[in-house]
C-alpha cells in the first residue's frame, strides 16, 4: 500500500511542477507584436487659444503645444512659423 501511494504522491508532484511552468503563450512574442503592431495616431486636438509655437535655432524645426491640455499639436511647419512671426509680431512696440 505504500508503494502506490508513494507512486501517486510523487506523479502529482511532477504534475503540479510541470503545470507551473507551462506557458500557453510567449510573453517575449507578445511584447514584438505589441512594438511591431501600427500606432494608432492620436484623434486631432482642437486648440484652446492657449498656444506655445516654438523654433529650434539649430535644427530649424518649429513645433506648437495647446499650454491647456499639455498636448503637442500636429500642424504644418508654415503654420507653425506662422503663428511664431505673429507672435513676435504683437509683441513689439
Amino acid at each position: 500500500m505504500k508503494r502506490p501511494a508513494l507512486i501517486v504522491a510523487l506523479w502529482l508532484l511532477t504534475g503540479m511542477a510541470v503545470a507551473s511552468t507551462f506557458e500557453l503563450s510567449d510573453p517575449a512574442n507578445e511584447i514584438y507584436q505589441e512594438k511591431q503592431a501600427p500606432e494608432e495616431p492620436e484623434p486631432s486636438l482642437e486648440p484652446s487659444g492657449d498656444i506655445l509655437c516654438t523654433i529650434d535655432t539649430g535644427t530649424g524645426e518649429c513645433s506648437c503645444i495647446d499650454r491647456e491640455q499639455a498636448k503637442k499639436l500636429t500642424m504644418t511647419r508654415d503654420e507653425c512659423v506662422d503663428r511664431v512671426r505673429r507672435s513676435l509680431n504683437l509683441r513689439e512696440p
